[in-house]
């Protein structure tokens, strides 16, 4: 999804920087505070009383294997995704039985396909995976609500900054319908 809104900011003000960032939180609100960044994404919202926080979306998280037969016990990796207190309290019994532990966010997918493994992933993520029978959601698996937000600077407002916000929020409800096209690595034999 941010990809496509890079690509959407690019048609949009053709003449303008866009400078784009993946980092941890911490380092997003340095950026936020130093005005280098006017918009950051985030998956935990920063606690910063001169920072605006926004909910916009939740990723749905979902039991995927690469096993036909839906067997995950055996091949569960922990994925590192931001949860709640309940959410973490629900897979204790799967983590008691994690040998590895990643934190690669979307490219997680990735790795569970060559390791034949298994784990929670965004289900508009491994949806494309799916339909193609490289992965396949666990039956009966709790799922999990995984929020996105953003966040900027308290106050501040720029007619490209809310435009650019406009086209996010755009973006994040085709994303939450499934109305994305699928990213093209999911189309790689």
């Amino acid at each position: 999804m941010l990809a496509l809104w890079l690509l959407e900011l690019r048609a949009e003000f053709p003449g303008a920087q866009v400078t784009a960032e993946a980092s941890g939180g911490r380092r997003l609100v340095e950026g936020l505070m130093q005005a280098r960044l006017d918009i950051a994404v985030m998956h935990i919202a920063p606690e910063e009383p001169t920072l605006e926080v926004n909910r916009l979306m939740d990723d749905e998280l979902v039991l995927v294997t690469t096993d036909p037969n839906g067997g995950y016990e055996d091949r569960y990796v922990e994925i590192a995704w931001p949860m709640d207190a309940h959410a973490k309290a629900q897979r204790e019994e799967l983590d008691a039985r994690v040998r590895t532990t990643i934190d690669l966010g979307f490219s997680s997918v990735n790795y569970l396909i060559i390791s034949q493994g298994a784990g929670y992933l965004p289900r508009r993520l491994i949806d494309p995976y799916v339909q193609a029978g490289q992965l396949y959601r666990v039956a009966g698996a709790p799922t999990f609500n995984c929020p996105i937000y953003v966040v900027r600077r308290l106050g501040y407002e720029a007619p490209k900054a809310e435009r650019a916000l406009r086209i996010l929020r755009d973006l994040a409800s085709l994303a939450v319908k499934g109305e994305l096209p699928p990213p093209f690595w999911s189309q790689m034999g």
